[in-house]
């Protein structure tokens, strides 16, 4: 589950209310450390718990761009 590190999730309704937070680590013995955008501290889920949140990035798509392919341009002939 190591894949999930900085991986964007949403949380449900809560007393913060909606809320988007970001995967920093996966503790050793298995749970899901959350920072939270304006709530403060690391937030510790268990994997059931961790369930619950929609995922709105994975961390294989962070950073990756579409590219376009270069086009080889041959100078004319003087």
């Amino acid at each position: 589950m190591s894949d999930l590190i900085n991986t964007k999730i949403k949380s449900g309704k809560w007393k913060y209310g909606e809320t988007v937070g970001t995967v920093i680590k996966e503790t050793r013995d298995g749970y899901v450390v959350v920072i939270w955008e304006n709530v403060n501290g690391d937030w510790h889920y268990t994997p059931e718990q961790f369930k619950r949140f929609e995922k709105i990035t994975s961390a294989s798509s962070e950073g990756s761009k579409e590219t376009t392919p270069v086009v080889e341009k041959t100078l004319p002939k003087s």
